[in-house]
């Protein structure tokens, strides 16, 4: 039986880490209390992105989401990558990202990524 480390209950399952555990959803109160939306001037975009790898360097993937300054949806997006590092998956990420607005005719963007490294490398 697995055991959930946060709170030693025995149902270590995503439903109860999502719904019933009261140190996990002590944890997402912290984290949504800054991962808010902010509303955009009239023109742009903002895509907000995540990848992840397991392990690294390791297996990669991505998604995201673009949407109006309305904070209406215009594409959601993901996919694998392959072997790499964290570092590497971000900045790819990144560019794809940039790739793919520019071919959809947007010029106005703001990118959102949770790796400061990757942004501060542009």
């Amino acid at each position: 039986m697995l055991v959930d480390p946060r709170c030693n209950s025995h149902h270590e399952i995503t439903h109860h880490c999502l719904c019933d555990c009261e140190k996990a959803a002590q944890v997402r109160r912290k984290l949504i209390s800054w991962c808010t939306w902010h509303f955009l001037a009239n023109g742009f975009i903002k895509i907000n992105m995540d990848m992840v790898t397991k392990d690294n360097p390791g297996r990669a993937g991505f998604g995201g989401l673009i949407r109006y300054s309305s904070r209406n949806w215009i594409k959601g997006y993901y996919g694998f990558i392959g072997q790499t590092t964290s570092l590497m998956v971000e900045l790819w990420g990144i560019r794809a990202d940039l790739k793919l607005v520019d071919f959809m005719g947007f010029d106005k963007v703001v990118v959102e990524s949770d790796c400061k490294v990757a942004l501060d490398m542009i």
